[in-house]
């Protein structure tokens, strides 16, 4: 089993003084809110936090075959990817995969291990919006 809390990633400070690196958290976190939205607002934070660990198994390490546990969860990962090829393929992937990883400890922090709600799916919604 993976320690995907243990993938390297950005601090909250790093992540505040560095343009490139927030603009990167917002692509993500605005495709997150794009596919809730689509989704009439019904999307879970452990569904994102598991999508998320799909991301971490392609960008941090390297996974070309992904298992996904439903049809729901491989067209989340399909949404976030796409996002993330068409406004961040100039992104280093070793930059691309820390922020994944910064936005995934971000869920944890907010969810608070209750994935059944939507704490951090609404606060992203507030302060990012939708891509």
């Amino acid at each position: 089993m993976r320690r995907y809390d243990k993938t390297l990633y950005f601090s909250t400070r790093q992540m505040a003084d560095n343009q490139e690196l927030q603009e990167a958290g917002d692509v993500i976190e605005g495709a997150m809110c794009g596919f809730d939205h689509a989704h009439t607002n019904t999307i879970k934070d452990g569904f994102l936090k598991n999508v998320l660990e799909k991301l971490l198994d392609r960008y941090a390490f390297g996974d070309e075959t992904l298992l996904f546990s439903d049809e729901l969860e491989r067209e989340g990962f399909a949404f976030i990817d796409s996002a993330i090829k068409e406004d961040l393929s100039e992104v280093e992937s070793e930059i691309l995969s820390k922020v994944i990883a910064t936005v995934y400890r971000s869920i944890k922090r907010h969810a608070a291990d209750s994935y059944g709600g939507r704490k951090y799916i609404d606060f992203i919604h507030q302060h990012v919006g939708t891509r």
